[in-house]
């Protein structure tokens, strides 16, 4: 039987074994040739836990943190050992609420009275305990009938409404952790033991559950406050209770009924009040330049000129600057590994041209500001130029 491995930075190397074998296995007779641990695969380009085992000519792409299904199946890991701690310590009735992600994180609440640091500590201390024990994650893929069934045995209400409201979810997998189980979309590593590098922390009205960035994989980075994006999540969450939409399930059934239409309008007066307050705040503070950050088709460009116009109702006269415009010729743009041109990347924009024009404009000189062509993939110049007045803000 010949197995072919592949791994990142180049690894290649073909495996033979006359009898079957878990992929775990021979990971463990190669680790010392990964920079890090191995936590998943894909056999023949099918996602698979490492413990499968390998009873055929295949291929195999071993995934350690750096990749997106590897980096997802350690946080939701770590996740399910937090929860099956936070059950040991506080009892097992106790509800834990996965929120958001915060900090290189992820923010969560324990539904308890007496949530503090001696908590956070006792946690972790269990956390590791079934680390140390190397605690196995034992899994089984389950049908839809199935999982109904197991829903409804331990009354799980909020994950029945899911299933009920998501026709296309077909099947889940049941993963079982000294003697609790819970219900996964998503691969898990084998064992406890994987689990490693984990910070938990008392944060605010809960505790932040922390783990490696794909960028250093062997250590959780330095805690960083992100206050403006607690205060964001937190208004998310009242936002969320106003529009009684708490769970991807609310609005499933919004839309299942399509009776979603007030719902759209309620969003919509939200965000046009917070925009109104961003507005405020920045004519209060006197700001000048005011950056909007975001994803790829993110709504950027349109949050942009939303506050223009609620600037203008403050009183004041802001330049719109699209970070569009900066792009570096396309024949400039930097490449990726596989040899694709990067828009993603700061690297691609005209980082000279855009801090110089910036500078200029809060000289007071008067700039020439380009124009992407997206068709010619160039800039065009000539046809706007501005100048700032005093006080005047750029977007």
């Amino acid at each position: 039987m010949k197995i072919t491995l592949h791994a990142a930075n180049n690894f290649d190397k073909v495996i033979e074994r006359e009898t079957p074998c878990s992929i775990e296995e021979i990971v463990n007779s190669l680790q010392g040739e990964f920079p890090y641990e191995i936590l998943l695969c894909r056999i023949d380009g099918r996602p698979a836990p490492l413990n499968t085992v390998a009873d055929h000519d295949c291929t195999v792409d071993l995934l350690d943190l750096r990749s997106a299904a590897g980096n997802m199946a350690y946080q939701i890991s770590l996740t399910f050992l937090y929860i099956k701690a936070v059950h040991d310590v506080l009892g097992t009735n106790t509800r834990v609420v996965i929120s958001n992600s915060l900090s290189k994180g992820l923010f969560t609440q324990i539904r308890a009275g007496g949530i503090d640091d001696t908590t956070a500590g006792k946690i972790a201390s269990r956390m590791n305990a079934l680390i140390r024990a190397d605690a196995p994650f034992t899994g089984k893929r389950v049908n839809r009938n199935e999982l109904e069934d197991f829903l409804s045995r331990y009354g799980r209400k909020d994950q029945t409404d899911l299933l009920k409201s998501s026709p296309d979810l077909k099947e889940a997998y049941l993963y079982t952790l000294d003697g609790e189980t819970e219900v996964f979309y998503h691969l898990l590593v084998p064992s406890a033991g994987y689990l490693k590098w984990f910070e938990v922390r008392r944060y605010k009205n809960g505790m932040l559950l922390r783990f490696p960035h794909q960028s250093r994989p062997d250590m959780v980075l330095p805690f960083e406050e992100q206050k403006q994006l607690y205060d964001a999540f937190s208004d998310a969450y009242h936002w969320d209770k106003i529009m009684r939409v708490e769970y991807a399930a609310d609005l499933n059934k919004l839309i299942n009924r399509n009776d979603y239409s007030d719902l759209v309008l309620l969003s919509e007066a939200l965000h046009e009040k917070k925009i109104a307050e961003i507005a405020e705040e920045i004519k209060r503070l006197g700001k000048r330049i005011v950056l909007v950050a975001g994803p790829s088709s993110s709504g950027k460009t349109s949050f942009a000129k939303r506050l223009c116009i609620q600037l203008r109702v403050s009183g004041l006269r802001p330049l719109y600057m699209g970070t569009d415009d900066y792009f570096l010729e396309r024949w400039e743009t930097p490449l990726l590994e596989n040899g694709e041109k990067d828009y993603e990347s700061i690297r691609a924009m005209d980082i000279n041209l855009f801090t110089k024009q910036m500078n200029d404009l809060l000289s007071g000189k008067k700039v020439d500001l380009p124009e992407f062509d997206f068709i010619t993939g160039t800039k065009t110049f000539g046809k706007r130029f501005e100048s700032l007045e005093p006080g005047q803000p750029v977007v």
